[in-house]
């Protein structure tokens, strides 16, 4: 059975007639004709009889009319989930994250793919920058976000966006400051930072502050 037998089946039964399914198909009748025979005779049994006007279904016919054109439907919504999955559109991403990504970024993200890949599904699981390096070269994500990774080798690293360093200080202490903290005045203060799995971050800045402390530019307080 031929899929192509199937559609010319289903347009001789839906006019009535070989000669106008010929035209809706854009063919000649005796293809249309030799298919029919052919499935028929592949089926065993008898899809059409002659009538003055065309043909009409038999019993046979209009149960197998239900049958092929779920049949089509199915080839269908399965030639488009397989190219919607080549182009990446459907199946299952592992995203693992890290850090403030998860409260803005991520889900930004996340809203923009399932705007364009609706039939896409995404796995979250929180996990420490090490880790997703590990997962990563292991293949049990895809993805991940966070902060600073090291060089790996298989791994790509891409800037997504860059997040903005905000001071957190007393209110005494932060009028003093203004509105807009430069990073000279910075220079001679005692800083807590992020411990552990942020220690990378905190030398980056500390570094960032060192490099600053022409006082080019400033870091926002809150």
């Amino acid at each position: 059975m031929e899929f192509r037998q199937l559609r010319y089946f289903i347009a001789v039964a839906e006019e009535g007639n070989i000669g106008a399914a010929a035209r809706r198909l854009h063919i000649s009748q005796p293809p249309i004709t030799r298919q029919i025979q052919a499935l028929e005779q592949d089926l065993g049994v008898v899809l059409f009889e002659r009538t003055h006007r065309g043909v009409e279904l038999t019993a046979a016919g209009t149960t197998f009319l239900e049958d092929a054109r779920r049949l089509l439907h199915v080839t269908e919504i399965s030639r488009v989930r397989s190219r919607a999955a080549s182009r990446g559109e459907i199946g299952e991403l592992r995203v693992a994250y890290f850090g403030t990504v998860v409260l803005h970024t991520l889900p930004l993200l996340l809203r923009q793919l399932l705007s364009v890949a609706p039939s896409a599904t995404v796995s979250l699981t929180q996990m420490s920058k090490n880790r997703q390096i590990e997962a990563l070269d292991a293949g049990t994500i895809d993805i991940g976000f966070g902060r600073f990774y090291p060089y790996q080798e298989g791994v790509v690293v891409r800037n997504v966006t860059n997040e903005r360093l905000f001071l957190g200080a007393q209110k005494s202490r932060a009028r003093s400051f203004g509105e807009q903290v430069h990073c000279s005045a910075l220079r001679n203060e005692p800083l807590i930072l992020f411990p552990r799995e942020g220690r990378q971050f905190c030398r980056r800045s500390h570094r960032r502050i060192q490099k600053r402390a022409s006082g080019a530019k400033g870091c926002r307080h809150s």
